[in-house]
Formats: structure tokens, sequence, C-alpha cells
């Protein structure tokens, strides 16, 4: 009498380790895809970031901003370039946060909730930062000194070139250098003999006609 052999049922030890072994395999993939979009993202973020930034900021050194006091000229307006005779003075307050004097007055660009970034060298990843190890902090997005330029590059004394360079804080954060630079042109539109091209305390005469 034969004796018949029973099949054997499910998956040897081989098969098992080979399919965890793809099964593993495209989890890594699946991570390092979900890795490299969050990472898409933050840096997608940073830029919208930085070119909102950039245009809060170009929009107040050309249009000017309005303030709580009256200036020099009797309006309560911080003058941008189409109303003055020539570039504003400008400085940086308080970390990377604009801030332009204009018609005896002074207004201060955006902030952003401080943000701490460990300096790998100095200049990176912020230009703040001035030795390796350091800890700065970033108050705003602003890189570097807004640059005027009419003097060799402008329209018969009228016009003026900007460039400004911003930077997002919570890239930095994550160790990235990146500066953004924009630039524009404005034509100032200030009343003739008013100010002097360059001046940073420009009177702006309100009957002029401008």
């Amino acid at each position: 009498m034969m004796r018949r052999r029973s099949k054997q049922s499910g998956f040897t030890t081989v098969e098992l380790a080979f399919a965890g072994l793809i099964a593993a395999g495209l989890t890594l993939v699946g991570l390092n895809l979900l890795i490299t979009s969050m990472d898409m993202k933050a840096d997608l973020d940073g830029r919208v970031r930085a070119n909102r930034a950039a245009r809060v900021a170009m929009t107040t050194l050309t249009e000017g901003a309005a303030m709580t006091s009256a200036g020099t000229d009797g309006f309560s307006i911080a003058h941008g370039l189409r109303n003055r005779a020539g570039a504003p003075a400008v400085a940086l307050a308080d970390g990377e946060v604009l801030e332009m004097t204009s018609n005896g007055l002074t207004t201060s660009g955006e902030k952003n909730s401080a943000v701490n970034v460990t300096c790998l060298a100095p200049g990176d990843p912020a230009p703040a930062c001035t030795i390796a190890g350091e800890t700065v902090v970033l108050n705003g997005p602003i890189a570097a000194m807004p640059l005027f330029q009419d003097k060799s590059r402008t329209v018969l004394g009228k016009t003026v070139e900007m460039e400004l360079r911003v930077q997002d804080p919570w890239a930095a954060a994550r160790g990235i250098r990146r500066i953004e630079r924009y630039g524009g042109m404005a034509i100032y539109n200030a009343a003739e003999g008013e100010g002097t091209p360059g001046g940073g305390t420009d009177t702006i005469n309100p009957a002029g006609g401008n």
C-alpha cells in the first residue's frame, strides 16, 4: 500500500526573509520620498516667505509708510523714493529689520518671531554669523543693507536702482545659507529744489504739486 505525501503549506524561511527584505526596501524608498518632499516643501515655504518679505520692504522703500506723528512737512508720512529728491538714509536695527528715516520720521519694517541659528562659519548660514559655533538670533529677513544706485546708473538724476538681499530665518536655522536678491527701479518725485540727491532728511513741500 502506497502512502501519499502531504503537501507543505505556507512559505519557507528563505522566502519570508526575501519578502521581508523587499518590504524593508520599499519602506526605505517611501521614507526617502517622504523626507525629500518635506524638504522640498520647507524650501518652497522659505522662498515664499523671503519673497513676501522682499515685496513688503521694497514697497516701504518706494512708497513710504504712514506714521502716527507728523513729519517735518506736517504730514504723518515717512516718504519713500517716489516723493523724495534722493535716496533715504536706511539702517538695520534689532537684528535684520529694515528701518527707514525720512521726513523726520523713522519707520521699522516687519519682524519675525526670534529664530536661533547655530553658526557653521563666519557668514554661514547667516550674514550675522561671525565665528563658528556661536548662536545668533535672527529677528527679521533683511540680509544686508539695501543698496541705492543713483549716481552712475540713473536717468537725468531722476531715477534710482534698488537692491535688496533677503534671507529666510527658518532656512538658516536648518543650516541652509540662501540669500535671495531682489532689484527694482524708482523715480524721484519731489518738488524741484526740495532736498538733495542722497540726502537722508529731505523736506517735501506739500504745496509743491507733487
